[in-house]
């Protein structure tokens, strides 16, 4: 649902909704999404407060719309943008599958619909994130009683969608295989824990050179490079492809690499970059 756009401050919310559990989240400028591992799920109000600046152009680049960008990005709006409604740069959120919200530098949002249920993902409204640096700092507050940290996970939740302990300690065990098969060469070292996917049934694991998601009817399977960066600003494994059905692979030309999710695939290779099929459910 790119495009739907919310104005949102939910004013009063926050005497009704307690105190609250909060965590603090680092949201680096060079990645269209970061999972949070924060789950939202009905009956929970998520407040988001954000500072710092980000860079979204090289030091060399004069331009001073793209230097010291704060959360709430800057007041133009521009049509190559993937919210193009939205302010540019602007910090984004968006809970499971539902829709890209503008979250700027405060907003607070229910959990449920039309604003979505499952792991927050925050990010930026930007077309080229692969230049940027820099991160934002953002403090995450949950009030309600069904929402869940990511120290929390372990416990089965309400509003849960089919992810239970046995589905926990499976996961664990392929990615770890995974990660194993292919060792530090291909993945390099782990950078977080294992954390929720989007859905709130699956799971994946960050490492210095790609990921490693696993779902119940897919198993694990790696995926990295320009096809992991490109799957990930289509939503990753939320978005209309799907999870990963296969690690990255060589196509038959012997030139074009390759991975296949739940629907279609990404591939690349040198003369046609990136390309993307999807296929018609």
């Amino acid at each position: 649902m790119k495009g739907f756009v919310f104005g949102i401050w939910l004013a009063g919310a926050a005497g009704c909704w307690g105190q609250g559990q909060t965590i603090t989240v680092d949201v680096p400028a060079n990645r269209a999404w970061t999972s949070t591992g924060v789950i939202v799920n009905p009956g929970t109000s998520v407040l988001l407060e954000a500072s710092g600046t980000v860079e979204a152009v090289p030091p060399s680049d004069t331009r001073a719309l793209f230097h010291r960008v704060p959360p709430e990005g800057r007041p133009e709006r521009q049509s190559n943008k993937p919210q193009p409604l939205m302010p540019a740069l602007v910090m984004l959120a968006r809970i499971g599958n539902g829709p890209v919200m503008e979250a700027g530098a405060r907003a607070e949002f229910p959990g449920g619909d039309p604003y979505g249920t499952g792991e927050l993902q925050l990010g930026i409204n930007d077309d080229n994130v692969a230049d940027n640096s820099g991160s934002w700092r953002v403090r995450v507050t949950l009030r309600g009683a069904s929402g869940v940290l990511p120290a929390q996970r372990g416990r089965v939740r309400q509003g849960d969608t089919g992810f239970r302990r046995q589905d926990s300690a499976e996961a664990a065990s392929m990615i770890d295989q995974k990660m194993q098969q292919f060792g530090s060469n291909l993945l390099g070292a782990p950078t977080s824990d294992i954390r929720m996917a989007v859905d709130g049934i699956g799971r994946y694991r960050e490492f210095k050179n790609g990921s490693v998601y696993w779902s119940p009817q897919t198993g694990a399977h790696e995926v990295h490079g320009g096809i992991r960066d490109k799957w990930l600003s289509l939503g990753g494994a939320g978005g209309e492809l799907g999870y990963p059905v296969s690690d990255e692979t060589t196509a038959r030309d012997g030139v074009t690499r390759i991975s296949r999710f739940q629907h279609g695939w990404i591939s690349w290779n040198q003369r046609a970059g990136i390309q993307v099929q999807i296929e018609t459910r």
